[in-house]
């Protein structure tokens, strides 16, 4: 029971491994679409047009952390 209990833990660490590596894949190729199309349909400044966001005060701060790590 204990070995079976072992293998089981092994064979979930591992698939949580392949799974987050190709959901990090997916995340990064969508975020990249994403980009890509708001740069060339509305602007390749698009992050700093306060009128395509809700919460302005978020997007301060955003571009703040972004000023911060440039």
């Amino acid at each position: 029971m204990r070995k079976l209990n072992l293998a089981l833990y092994n064979f979930d660490a591992e698939l949580r491994l392949l799974l987050f590596d190709v959901i990090e894949k997916i995340e990064i190729s969508l975020r990249t679409k994403l980009i890509y199309h708001l740069s060339h349909e509305i602007d390749p400044w698009w992050f700093q047009n306060f009128e395509l966001f809700n919460d302005s005060r978020a997007l301060v701060k955003t571009l703040s952390n972004l000023e911060i790590e440039i």
